[in-house]
């Protein structure tokens, strides 16, 4: 099973996403632990590297969920951070725009946005 850190970063009502040159999908900055790393070093690497974030702080976690995607299954752990830094893309095959998080959801499929915005909507985060 593969592991995955998201961080969910919030502004106005808008959610940072980002998304791969050749993809069609949205999804959150984030990435999968490498070489033994904690939940916490693996998302602190991956916003560093998507995203030029340094300095942030985790607000909370969201329970921990697991999909399954081509044959493989994922155990998504989501963060809400909250930071001061203003995010930049820095990889070249990376976009990045602040969206609501409804215009990101996949409606046909089981995707870790879709369970997100439930766990959101059972905090009190989304209406």
């Amino acid at each position: 099973m593969e592991e995955v850190a998201q961080a969910i970063i919030i502004i106005d009502g808008k959610y940072l996403a980002v998304k791969e040159v050749d993809d069609i999908y949205w999804k959150l900055p984030g990435g999968k632990l490498e070489n033994k790393e904690t939940v916490e070093q693996a998302l602190e690497r991956e916003l560093k590297e998507e995203i030029g974030i340094t300095d942030f702080n985790i607000e909370s976690r969201l329970s921990i969920f697991e999909l399954p995607y081509k044959e493989r299954y994922f155990r998504f752990y989501p963060f809400i951070i909250t930071t001061n830094q203003i995010p930049c893309k820095t990889e070249e095959n990376l976009t990045l725009a602040w969206l609501f998080l409804n215009r990101m959801l996949d409606k046909d499929q089981a995707s870790s946005l879709n369970i997100i915005y439930s766990k959101l909507k059972d905090i009190g985060l989304i209406n």
